[in-house]
């Protein structure tokens, strides 16, 4: 991400916890525990991580925004039909945009 930033590309993207080189909350034995719509980040240089909690944990890592400046909301159904609003960063809408657009 650094070199495509220093390349002019600016770019998001979700990663794999696998993945060499992420920050320590996601790398820590003991699980992060997060409640849905929380989420937690870490900047190092011009690449930002986040971790956001919907029904499973979606990593994401992105040189465009700064997940804590960017925060929006998502709306989610509920088991019972009714809908609730969501805290998440700008970043997860921007991926969501992407996926939905057609090929």
């Amino acid at each position: 991400m650094s070199y495509l930033y220093a390349n002019g590309i600016h770019a998001t993207g979700t990663v794999r916890s696998q993945r060499a080189d992420l920050p320590k909350i996601v790398k820590s034995k003991r699980k992060l525990k997060l409640k849905k719509g929380e989420y937690k980040w870490r900047v190092k240089g011009d690449v930002a991580f986040a971790i956001w909690q919907d029904t499973k944990e979606v990593l994401f890592l992105t040189n465009v925004f700064h997940p804590k400046v960017n925060e929006t909301s998502v709306t989610r159904t509920q088991k019972d039909g009714t809908k609730a609003e969501h805290r998440c960063p700008a970043l997860v809408l921007l991926e969501r945009e992407d996926k939905e657009l057609p090929s």
